[in-house]
């Protein structure tokens, strides 16, 4: 019964808010060998990772369903996209906040490719993009490709592992943001980056969201970094989304947003 309802739930989606719905469903089920583009009815256009059978976590979840909220949340001054993967959250931020400075980190070569082309298409010039891992601290990684666009170095499967620097929020410059929204889908570096949050909120912009898909492979356990951000002062939601544990957290937003 459970896996009906989230088809159910999976296809009203999908039809509501995707102007392409029918051939993005066929390419989904593999009743079709390919769709090229899924079409938000907002208007955003993004070009998939190869096949939608196996890679429809990339649009689904962070596009159509809109989990990390951003289509409802307050207007942002700072968004950073950690885990950008090809692009689907930096473009539904861009236009959901055109005013807000927008930071992507995508590690993945491939993934950055297409990210780069995704914001091309939707967003030009709208989103700063960098390259490398973003972690608690800066130091050498073993990353990992363990396949349909997903990389760590955490979880280290698949091929091609390889030695990478990785980048840090220590010399970040907030600006003059009073809203930052940190969406973390970064396989596995999601605990030790709330670590990060919760030990340098004096720098940090007075109004803080976070959004985090939390994979069960992080060393930090995701009741530990939900307590942690429970005792930095933030309000915090645990929630299963179609199968999928995430931490939401906000800091300094009135209780009514």
């Amino acid at each position: 019964m459970h896996k009906l309802r989230r088809k159910i739930a999976t296809l009203l989606t999908v039809i509501r808010h995707c102007r392409n719905w029918l051939p993005v469903l066929l390419a989904r089920y593999g009743l079709v060998r390919e769709c090229h583009r899924v079409v938000h009815r907002n208007g955003i256009v993004m070009e998939p990772q190869g096949s939608l059978l196996t890679n429809w976590g990339q649009v689904f979840e962070p596009f159509l369903a809109d989990v990390y909220g951003l289509s409802h949340c307050p207007p942002i001054d700072l968004f950073l996209d950690v885990g950008a993967n090809i692009g689907s959250v930096s473009c539904l931020a861009a236009h959901c906040h055109p005013r807000a400075r927008i930071v992507a980190f995508e590690p993945n070569e491939a993934n950055f490719d297409l990210l780069h082309r995704n914001l091309d298409r939707n967003a030009p010039g709208r989103v700063e993009l960098v390259p490398h891992p973003l972690a608690e601290n800066e130091r050498i990684v073993t990353f990992s490709d363990s396949g349909e666009g997903r990389s760590s170095s955490y979880l280290l499967q698949g091929d091609n592992p390889r030695e990478m620097k990785t980048v840090s929020l220590n010399t970040f410059e907030w600006g003059s943001a009073r809203h930052l929204f940190i969406k973390l889908d970064c396989e596995g570096a999601e605990g030790e980056i709330i670590n990060w949050v919760c030990a340098h909120l004096s720098v940090m912009p007075p109004a803080i969201s976070i959004a985090c898909e939390y994979h069960p492979w992080c060393p930090i356990p995701y009741e530990q970094s939900a307590v942690a951000l429970e005792q930095a002062g933030f309000h915090v939601s645990r929630e299963i989304h179609f199968d999928e544990s995430y931490i939401f957290a906000t800091r300094g937003l009135s209780p009514n947003k």
